[in-house]
């Protein structure tokens, strides 16, 4: 204990991922944890730059570590570069300053646990208990589940399990993340069950079985992937090393790895045997999941997007074919950090799912960390970013193949394994947004370039360089400690916003709008303007002039969000400016070309701009199979009735054309003769002269 606390640094690190990490929650805020995460980290960087300013002790780096710190610096600097092309540079600032915590948590591990075997066992402690803590939190969450509708269905068994399980999530976000996190510990809980005392190593025994039944019952089918990845690379490690060193590997040791992989295989067909055998539920959901990830349809393209309803994993593929043209568009530094998001809607938004089409849903992230990075920081930013992992993956393989120590050799060999399965849930998901993921992964980097520290030429930083070092850290905590207050506080806010828009409080909610203060917090967590709120408040009480000032506020902030662009387009029209409105529309319908609200809104342009024929096209264009605009049939009764009034006008016949203003006034006929036009794809004019008879 006393050499514990002797070193203030390794118990920081400790306090904060053992404790602080898994249980900081903030209820007020939108997403609970992500942002006081981000606080609670500038809180570490904080104490930890106080801690090294304070004491004398010199800095010592590995030329390896050296490395892997150089080339996530260049990495910043290539986020740097983007920001000044993004559309909105405060999300950048604020992604940037989050990147850089980490890179700075990642340099104190480092130089707090190099040439000390204590302190290493002390990191790997922390993140036994920090499984510890999170596990439990899901087994409270696990005895809440009510599994009473899955058990009471035969069809779709996979939807009602999911849905019955949904809140086992831990305090990790959502259930994914949870399963993500659990993967990523899995190499101190088996360094855990292997080197250390009875108490930890049945502790993580405990915690190992715990986890992976949390991972196949939580169906997360990225994890399952990546546990496959890395066994399979387990095996190809194992094998390459048996040819290697024919002569040194310990037989004994062979003899134990070939029974637990045979053991492992034979207990797996068993157990898919009994499941098989006796019909089990849980298989059906098992059969549905592997059957979605193994779907060729999902990847293409084309049947996506003539697809009326895709599911998740298509919605994502779609979004990734549209994130490459993002990418051929900005290729070498991309949109900025942050800016993913702001742009996707850009390359059009069909294909998606109606709420997405809609408005009512918008992206916020990639669902792929490769392409996150290389749309928002570019080729460049790109390779700096996963040179730094293919860096760590390489060295962790060359250790477990020449280190002497059976400790080192163990433990290279396990974080290796889980870097390759890393990069699968990376593939399928989005670890790099997430603290504790990021948290996990940069431990993961320290320790292995800290195992070369004895061999390798050490780099002695002198007292200029040491305090310039330690004061740029203080420097990012104390700055992303301030950009992070603004956020939780802005997410506060909204959470009021959003519940004033709902009960139609437009007075409060254009004042709790007004309480949210400074630039780094213009999109609430949904990625929408925060303007656009009051603009809404504003125009429901007929302050049309005042909420077209908002509007056009949003558009800059967010220039492909298409409910801003409807909402400016009508006050225009209201305002009497019905060619900006016409442009206004037309922009969102570039970006969305069903988008029901922006069809009927134009169409009554047109309309009262005497444009009846281009009225009739636009609202055509405007399905009726899914939820329409209240207002739709009343603007497309007045569309048919003038079109029906210009038919009338060409007709020579007096009785034929009595016959047709007789349909005029005949609403639900007149509503029956349009559908029928659209279903038999025949023209309206037509049908009109044929129905006269009807």
């Amino acid at each position: 204990m006393k050499e514990i606390l002797k070193n203030k640094s390794v118990l920081l690190i400790s306090i904060f991922i053992s404790i602080v990490l898994p249980v900081t929650y903030y209820k007020p805020a939108i997403d609970r944890v992500l942002m006081p995460r981000v606080f609670m980290l500038a809180v570490l960087i904080i104490l930890l730059s106080i801690v090294w300013l304070t004491n004398k002790k010199k800095i010592h780096l590995g030329r390896k570590a050296a490395s892997l710190i150089f080339l996530l610096f260049a990495y910043l600097l290539t986020s740097i570069i983007s920001a000044f092309g993004a559309i909105n540079g405060y999300e950048s600032v604020f992604e940037i300053f989050k990147s850089a915590l980490f890179v700075s948590f990642l340099f104190f591990v480092i130089i707090s646990i190099q040439d000390d075997k204590f302190k290493l066992d002390l990191l790997i402690k922390s993140f036994i208990v920090f499984s510890f803590v999170i596990i439990a939190i899901a087994l409270f969450q696990f005895f809440k589940v009510d599994f009473s509708d899955f058990r009471s269905h035969k069809k779709n068994l996979g939807y009602y399990f999911v849905l019955a399980i949904t809140p086992v999530k831990s305090t990790m976000g959502n259930k994914n993340l949870f399963s993500d996190a659990l993967f990523l510990c899995f190499p101190f809980l088996i360094y855990g069950i292997v080197y250390f005392n009875k108490f930890w190593r049945y502790l993580s025994i405990i915690l190992i079985i715990l986890s992976l039944g949390f991972i196949g019952m939580l169906v997360s089918k990225t994890v399952w992937v990546a546990l496959g990845v890395s066994l399979f690379s387990a095996l190809v490690l194992f094998i390459i090393y048996i040819i290697k060193n024919r002569k040194t590997i310990y037989a004994s040791k062979q003899k134990y790895l070939i029974i637990i992989l045979f053991s492992f295989v034979i207990v797996v067909i068993l157990l898919f045997g009994y499941l098989h055998f006796t019909d089990n539920k849980i298989l059906g959901v098992a059969k549905e999941k592997v059957e979605q990830i193994i779907n060729k349809d999902n990847f293409d393209k084309e049947l996506i997007l003539n697809n009326d309803n895709p599911n998740v994993a298509q919605t994502r593929i779609l979004a990734w074919y549209k994130s490459f043209k993002m990418f051929e568009e900005k290729p070498f530094f991309g949109v900025g950090q942050g800016n993913w998001r702001i742009n996707i809607p850009k390359y059009g938004l069909n294909g998606f799912k109606t709420d997405i089409e809609q408005g009512v849903k918008h992206f916020q992230r990639a669902h792929n960390d490769y392409l996150w990075v290389l749309c928002e920081t570019g080729i460049i930013g790109f390779i700096f970013y996963f040179s730094a992992f293919i860096f760590v993956l390489v060295l962790s393989i060359k250790k477990f193949f020449n280190a002497k120590n059976k400790n080192e050799k163990l433990l290279a060999f396990l974080l290796a394994i889980t870097i390759v399965g890393y990069f699968t849930i990376s593939f399928f998901t989005f670890p790099k947004e997430r603290v504790p993921h990021n948290i996990i992964v940069f431990s993961f980097f320290a320790i292995i370039v800290s195992l070369f520290y004895k061999e390798e030429k050490i780099i002695t930083i002198n007292d200029k360089y040491r305090f310039i070092i330690i004061i740029f850290c203080l420097a990012i905590g104390t700055y992303s400690l301030f950009i992070t207050k603004q956020k939780i506080y802005g997410e506060r806010q909204t959470k009021k916003v959003i519940k004033d828009q709902y009960a139609r409080r437009w007075v409060r909610e254009i004042r709790d709008v007004d309480k949210i203060q400074g630039n780094y917090y213009s999109l609430d967590p949904y990625s929408t303007p925060i303007v656009w709120y009051k603009g809404v408040a504003l125009s429901q009480m007929r302050k049309y002039a005042e909420a077209k000032v908002e509007y056009e506020k949003a558009l800059k902030i967010h220039p492909y969000h298409i409910q801003v662009l409807n909402n400016l387009a009508s006050c225009c029209d209201l305002l009497g400016d019905h060619n900006m409105a016409e442009n206004y529309y037309k922009r969102a319908l570039e970006i969305s070309p069903d988008f029901k609200d922006a069809l009927v809104n134009l169409s009554i342009v047109y309309f009262n701009k005497r444009e009846n024929e281009k009225a009739y096209n636009t609202i055509y264009r405007c399905s009726g199979k899914n939820t329409v605009p209240q207002k739709y049939k009343i603007v497309l009764k007045a569309i048919l009735k003038k079109k029906v009034d210009v038919i009338a006008k060409k007709a020579k016949n007096p009785l034929q054309r009595k016959k047709i203003l007789e349909l005029r006034n005949n609403d639900k006929r007149l509503i029956r003769l349009y559908n029928k036009s659209k279903r038999d794809n025949k023209i309206f004019e037509e049908l009109v002269l044929e129905g006269l008879n009807f």
